[in-house]
C-alpha cells in the first residue's frame, strides 16, 4: 500500500502540472463550450434584453474537417533495408503487421481510436490514448505433457502460434486530453503521466474492497450522498516507468511496480497552430 509521502507527492506534483497546463486547458474548455454551443452573454456581450442567436458554425466546421480525415483508408508504409528477396519479404511482413494494427485500432474496441483522435485533434487541439497489455487475450504457449509425443506437442504449439498470430492482446483507450497531464518534455516514451477520471462508489467497493471512502464522513448522517452508490469518486492514476499508483478520492488503492516498464500513454498535438 502506498505511503502517505507518495500520496502528498502526487497531489503536489499534479497541482504543479495543472498550473503549467492551465492556459492550454482553459483554451480547450472554451473551445469545447463553443463546439457544444454552451455559451451566452459571457461570450457575446449585448445589452440586457437583446436576444442572442448562437450559430452552429463552429460545430459544423469541426464536423466537416473531421470527416475529411479518412482514417479507414490509412496505410502503413515501411522502407526496405535492401533489394534482396529476404529484405523485401521482411518489409512486406512488417508492413502487413502495421496495417493489421491500424485495422485493429479501428475495430477491436468500443471506440474507433483513429476516428476519436481525429475528432479530439480538431476540438481539443490534441489527442491522447492509453495502451495496455491484455493478458487474457494472449494465448499461453503450452508445456509438453508427460507422455505426450513430440508430434502431438508440436501440433499444439502450432495451434498456439496460430492463435497468437490472430490475437490482439492490447486494450487501447482514447483519453480526453483534458483528463491527462503528460510529461511536458514531449519525449516518448514519457517519463511520467497523470490521468484523472471519474468512477462510482459502487464500482470502487466492488473491485477495491479495501478502499476507505475518505469523503463519506464529510457528509452528515441523513445526507443521501453519504451512502449513495452512484456518488462520483475521483480516480487519479500516476505512472512512471517504474511505478503505478492510483488514488481514489485521495485514498491509495494501487501502488505497485509498473508492469510495462514504460508509461503507457501517447499524447500529441494537432500541429494546426497555437491559436
Amino acid at each position: 500500500m502506498a505511503r502517505r509521502s507518495i500520496v502528498q507527492e502526487i497531489k503536489d506534483f499534479r497541482a504543479g502540472l495543472e498550473r503549467y497546463y492551465n492556459n492550454m486547458r482553459i483554451q480547450m474548455q472554451n473551445e469545447h463550450r463553443v463546439f457544444k454551443r454552451e455559451y451566452g452573454r459571457d461570450v457575446v456581450r449585448v445589452p440586457k434584453g437583446v436576444p442572442i442567436h448562437i450559430p452552429s458554425t463552429a460545430p459544423a466546421l469541426i464536423r466537416v474537417a473531421r470527416d475529411q480525415i479518412h482514417v479507414e483508408s490509412a496505410q502503413a508504409m515501411v522502407d526496405s533495408l535492401g533489394d534482396s528477396a529476404r529484405a523485401i519479404e521482411r518489409q512486406e511482413k512488417i508492413q502487413l503487421l502495421h496495417q493489421t494494427n491500424i485495422l485493429n485500432l479501428q475495430t477491436r474496441g468500443k471506440v474507433n481510436i483513429p476516428r476519436q483522435a481525429a475528432s479530439d485533434m480538431f476540438i481539443r487541439g490534441a489527442a491522447c490514448a492509453k495502451v495496455m497489455f491484455d493478458e487474457d487475450a494472449w494465448p499461453d504457449i503450452p508445456d509438453q505433457e508427460e507422455g505426450e509425443s513430440a508430434e502431438d506437442y508440436k501440433e499444439r504449439l502450432n495451434q498456439a502460434d496460430a492463435m497468437r498470430a490472430t490475437s490482439w492482446p492490447f486494450i487501447v483507450r482514447p483519453i480526453d486530453p483534458l483528463n491527462a497531464l503528460p510529461d511536458p518534455s514531449e519525449r516518448w516514451p514519457m517519463d511520467f503521466c497523470i490521468e484523472a477520471q471519474k468512477r462510482r462508489v459502487i464500482d470502487m467497493k466492488t473491485h477495491y474492497p479495501h478502499w476507505r471512502d475518505p469523503l463519506r464522513q464529510s457528509f452528515p448522517v441523513g445526507d443521501n450522498r453519504r451512502d449513495d452508490p452512484m456518488r462520483e469518486v475521483e480516480w487519479v492514476e500516476y505512472w512512471t516507468k517504474d511505478r503505478y499508483v492510483v488514488l481514489a478520492d485521495g485514498d491509495p488503492v494501487i501502488d505497485k511496480p509498473n508492469p510495462y516498464s514504460v508509461v503507457p500513454y501517447v499524447f500529441c498535438y494537432s500541429g494546426l497552430g497555437r491559436e
